[in-house]
C-alpha cells in the first residue's frame, strides 16, 4: 500500500479494528491475526468483484487487506513451499494462491479503498525492460571439463584414459565445431533500445564459480565477438554501461545457496567490469528465501528482480520492499521463456502481444511498474517457438510502449516515481 499514495494517516487501534483516517473519510479493517495467515490454509473468496485469498470468511464491510499484504510482503507462500519442496523451484501451481494468480487482485483492492478514503486514484506507470545473458551450450561446458581432466591425465601419467579423453573431444569436435566466438547479439536489443531512448537491464552470469552443477550455463568474459572480433564481451558490457544501460549478476544454481559463493559471484561481476552492482537476479529462482535478502542487504543491493514469472505472483504491479526492508523488488509479469516457449505458454506473435496488451491494460488503469524479461538470442533449437524472431517481436514491443506512451525507466528511476511519503500517527 505504501508504494500507491502519499498518505499522511491517523490510525486508531480499537480492539479487534484498525480505522485508516484520511481528511474526514474513514475506513475501519479487521486488525490481523497474524497466527493465522502463517499457519492456516488460504480460501479464494469475492468482494466486490474482485477474488482475494484470505484465511477466513468477511466478516466486515472489508476483508483482512492487513493481514493480505504481510502475508504476500513476507514471502510466505515461498517460504512454505521451500519448507515442503526444499530442491525445487517455487511453483505457482502448489499455491493456494493459483486460483488468482492471473490477476492484481491487490491494486484492484487498494483502488476501492483510496477512492473511499477520497485519495487521488491517479496512478503512474511504467515498465523495466530486463535480460538475461546465458551464452555457452551444455556441450560446451562439457567440452571444457573434458579438456581439464584430458589434460590431468596426461599430466599424471594416465595415457589409456587420456586417450580416451582426447578420441572423445575430437569427435564431439567434428560433430560440432568448438565455438571459440559468440554472436554478441544482445548488441542488437540494445542498439534497437537506445533508438527509442530505453535503457535495460542485462543480467550476466558470473565467471570465477564452482561448475558443480550439471548442464549450467557458463560465461567466460573473454569470449569475442564472432561478427568484430575485437570486441570481447568485457569491452562490450563496458559499453554497454557507459551507455547508462545497468548491468547485474545472474547468479547460478552451482552457488547452491551457499553465502561464500553468492558472494564470489557478486563480487567476480564487479571487479571484472570494475563496477558496484546494485540489481541482481537468481537463475530459476532456486533461492533459500530465508536467506537471501539478508546477503542482499549485506551486499548493498537495491534492486532485486527475482519475483519473476507469468502474472502477478504478488496480486501486484507495483514495486515492493523485500524483508530486508532496503533491497526493492519489481515483479516481473512477462517473461519470454514461460510465453513463447514450446514447454510453457507458447503463443504465436498475435496471442503473445495480446497478452502483453492486457496486462498494459491494467498497469495503464490502476498504476505500477512491471519488469518485462527475454534472453536476447535465438537459443532454442526448431520448434521450441512459434515466434520466428525474438528480436523483431521484441522490437514490436517496445514500438507498443511508444506508441502507449508508458515510459521506460531503470530502476533508479522508478525508484524515484514509485516511492511515496507516508506518514503514521498512531493511536494505541
Amino acid at each position: 500500500m505504501l508504494f500507491q499514495a502519499d498518505l499522511n494517516v491517523n490510525i486508531q487501534y480499537q480492539r479487534d479494528i484498525v480505522s485508516l483516517i484520511y481528511k474526514s473519510a474513514e475506513i475501519e479493517l479487521i486488525s490481523p491475526d497474524l497466527f493465522e495467515w502463517r499457519n492456516m490454509p488460504l480460501q479464494i473468496v469475492k468482494w466486490r468483484g474482485i477474488l482475494l485469498p484470505q484465511v477466513r470468511e468477511i466478516n466486515c464491510k472489508y476483508p483482512d487487506v492487513l493481514g493480505l499484504l504481510f502475508y504476500l510482503s513476507h514471502d510466505i507462500e515461498e517460504l512454505r513451499q521451500e519448507a515442503l519442496y526444499p530442491h525445487e523451484r517455487y511453483d505457482i501451481k502448489r499455491s493456494s494462491l493459483r486460483g488468482v494468480y492471473h490477476s492484481n487482485y491487490v491494486d484492484q483492492l487498494i483502488a476501492v479503498l483510496k477512492k473511499e478514503l477520497g485519495l487521488s486514484t491517479a496512478n503512474d506507470c511504467g515498465v523495466i525492460l530486463t535480460h538475461d545473458l546465458d551464452f555457452l551450450s551444455v556441450i560446451d561446458v562439457t567440452r571444457l571439463v573434458l579438456i581439464k581432466t584430458t589434460a590431468r591425465d596426461m599430466i599424471e601419467s594416465r595415457p589409456t584414459r587420456a586417450k580416451i579423453g582426447l578420441l572423445i573431444y575430437l569427435g564431439a569436435l567434428l560433430l560440432r565445431p568448438w565455438r571459440f566466438m559468440e554472436n554478441f547479439e544482445f548488441l542488437e536489443w540494445a542498439k534497437e533500445e537506445k533508438k527509442l531512448g530505453f535503457r535495460s537491464v542485462f543480467f550476466v552470469f558470473a565467471h570465477d564459480r564452482r561448475k558443480n552443477f550439471p548442464g549450467d550455463a557458463w560465461y567466460n568474459y573473454n569470449y569475442r565477438d564472432r561478427k568484430f572480433p575485437f570486441r570481447t564481451l568485457r569491452r562490450s558490457l563496458k559499453a554497454l554501461l557507459n551507455q547508462g544501460f545497468i548491468i547485474g549478476p545472474h547468479f547460478s544454481r552451482s552457488s547452491n545457496y551457499e553465502k561464500e559463493e553468492i558472494l564470489r559471484e557478486y563480487r567476480s561481476i564487479n571487479r571484472e567490469l570494475d563496477f558496484n552492482a546494485y540489481v541482481t537476479r537468481n537463475h530459476w529462482l532456486w533461492i533459500k528465501y530465508s536467506n537471501w535478502y539478508d546477503y542482499l542487504k549485506e551486499l548493498g543491493v537495491e534492486f532485486d528482480f527475482n519475483n519473476c514469472a507469468i502474472g502477478y505472483s504478488k496480486g501486484t504491479s507495483y514495486p515492493l520492499l523485500t524483508r530486508n526492508y532496503s533491497t526493492m523488488t519489481f515483479p516481473t509479469t512477462y517473461l519470454d521463456d514461460v510465453v513463447l516457449k514450446t514447454k510453457n505458454l507458447y503463443l504465436n506473435e498475435l496471442n503473445a502481444l495480446n497478452l502483453l496488451k492486457c496486462q498494459l491494460d491494467n498497469l495503464q488503469n490502476l498504476g505500477g511498474c512491471i519488469a518485462i524479461s527475454f534472453h536476447p538470442a535465438e537459443d532454442g533449437p526448431t520448434g521450441t517457438y512459434q515466434v520466428k524472431n525474438k528480436l523483431e517481436f521484441y522490437k514490436s514491443i517496445l514500438i507498443l510502449l511508444r506508441h502507449r506512451g508508458i515510459p521506460v525507466y531503470t530502476p533508479n528511476e522508478a525508484k524515484r516515481v514509485f516511492t511515496r511519503k507516508v506518514i503514521f500517527n498512531c493511536a494505541l
